[in-house]
């Protein structure tokens, strides 16, 4: 069958515009939730109505990735045929899934290496902007700032909240030290170590939260491990290590964070539905309860709160309404059983899986970005939340080295 040109080849100024959509999606992410919302659906338009979709699907069909994508999207679809929640928390959960089926798209627009870079260079704009705004609020607390708006005295997030500027700073500290172990020119070398440095210290000192230091830690970790030989590596961790004592030292603000944890967790029998360790480790035992009694399928998309509401006690239940358990393996086996949590998992870990044949830097970005994806997927519902865009459209602007097929011109 003959299919119209408008399916098999997109339309050049369509296709031009959707690619650089792709790419102001990438800078706006860290920036602004309004401006994330309205360019992520003009980018949708573009791509739609640039056509060429067997083009598209041509350069996507060999990325895993993306088949996994979509594989978990329409599993979730398939959740909402037995559930028991109601029909509105059924497409709201839908609405947030619906992200899953943004990689492709962005892996079909970014499969050449110039408009990878230009992606990669407009996380960096982003969060170099947020990293000079934070350091500006240390000195003057202008009211833009959500801390300000929050009155959240002693922190220093400025477009997010302190979780997602802190996942997102790790990250960006990461590409920056890529961008020092292997730069485009030796003179920049020092600006990437100054500004990685800069991104290190805004998380340990000026931005609290714990998830920020995990993640932080999980990317350093990864730089270390994947960056240098073999007979250094040892050396390597032991640096990392002491940078880890280095900051907790100079920092009373990750003291106090840290040293929350261990008290926290062991008064968790008297007071878990009051601290956030405590309320997290009472949601995911709730959840092991679920998936013991339904394994298999799960309870159905969207219906974590009621669910969790007949297996925990009524103090528990009216905190389940944020409606999953702080951790997205456990979320997606709760609703969706194991098809849904080893989707999830699949998500997570098969980048740094398909990262092992990438050239070296995109190998440490997959590592990182992986890593990273675990350790905020363990405590929160990353796919869920914002947090989920940011990762995928890392994922898209470096998965593509990976594959033979990529373009490189």
């Amino acid at each position: 069958m003959h299919l119209p040109d408008y399916f098999r080849t997109p339309l050049p100024r369509l296709d031009l515009a959707a690619r650089w959509l792709a790419v102001i999606w990438v800078f706006v992410i860290p920036l602004s939730t309004a401006a994330n919302s309205l360019t992520r659906a003009l980018l949708l338009l573009a791509w739609v109505m640039a056509g060429g979709f067997v083009v598209r699907w041509h350069s996507v069909r060999s990325q895993p990735l993306a088949w996994v994508s979509v594989a978990f999207f329409a599993w979730i679809v398939v959740g909402a045929t037995y559930t028991s929640a109601d029909g509105t928390a059924v497409l709201d959960h839908l609405s947030k899934y619906s992200k899953l089926l943004f990689l492709p798209l962005m892996l079909s627009l970014l499969q050449e290496r110039p408009w990878r870079t230009r992606a990669l260079n407009a996380f960096v704009c982003a969060m170099t902007i947020t990293l000079l705004a934070s350091m500006l609020h240390v000195a003057w607390a202008f009211p833009g700032a959500k801390a300000t708006q929050d009155n959240a005295a002693g922190n220093h997030y400025i477009f997010t909240n302190y979780i997602q500027q802190n996942v997102m700073m790790s990250l960006f500290a990461l590409v920056c030290l890529v961008r020092a172990r292997w730069p485009a020119s030796p003179g920049r070398r020092w600006m990437w170590l100054a500004l990685a440095a800069l991104a290190i210290l805004n998380i340990a000192v000026f931005v609290g939260g714990r998830t920020g230091y995990l993640t932080l830690g999980a990317c350093l970790l990864v730089f270390a491990m994947t960056s240098t030989p073999m007979r250094w590596r040892l050396p390597a961790l032991a640096a990392v290590a002491g940078l880890a004592v280095l900051l907790y030292a100079i920092s009373p603000q990750a003291q106090r964070r840290v040293d929350q944890v261990a008290s926290e967790v062991q008064s968790r029998a008297e007071d878990g539905t009051t601290t956030s360790s405590g309320l997290r480790m009472g949601f995911w035992t709730g959840s092991l309860r679920l998936i013991a009694i339904h394994p298999a399928l799960g309870t159905g998309t969207a219906s974590y709160q009621q669910e969790f509401c007949r297996a925990m006690s009524p103090q528990w239940c009216g905190l389940a309404a944020n409606g999953h358990p702080h951790n997205q393996p456990l979320h997606s086996w709760v609703e969706n059983g194991f098809p849904g949590f080893l989707l999830a998992c699949l998500l997570i870990a098969l980048p740094a899986w398909l990262g092992r044949t990438a050239p070296a830097p995109e190998r440490l970005m997959l590592f990182g970005v992986s890593a990273a994806f675990l350790v905020h997927s363990l405590l929160n519902a990353s796919i869920f939340h914002i947090e989920g865009y940011f990762f995928l459209t890392l994922l898209a602007a470096t998965l593509p080295a990976v594959s033979g097929k990529a373009r490189e011109d």
